[in-house]
């Protein structure tokens, strides 16, 4: 998955116009919080979502994302 086509998913699941740039810290993102988590695990193991390549989370590796580069990377190591 591009930056971009991630970024614009992550506009979705945080319900913003815009996505802050990736190495925004997730503690400084007010929308960051337990419903965007769940649609992001959803994201993330959906298929069709993730480009074709579902990625299976553990939570811990989620709560250790620092920035949303940290999810970026995430989703891209399946």
């Amino acid at each position: 998955m591009t930056e971009q086509v991630f970024k614009e998913k992550m506009a979705d699941i945080l319900y913003r116009d815009d996505v802050p740039d990736l190495d925004t810290p997730l503690n400084e993102i007010e929308e960051w919080d337990s419903v965007a988590y769940v649609a992001f695990v959803a994201m993330a193991s959906d298929p069709v979502a993730s480009g074709g390549k579902p990625v299976k989370l553990q939570a811990a590796q989620i709560r250790n994302a620092e920035t949303l580069r940290d999810l970026y990377n995430l989703v891209n190591k399946g």
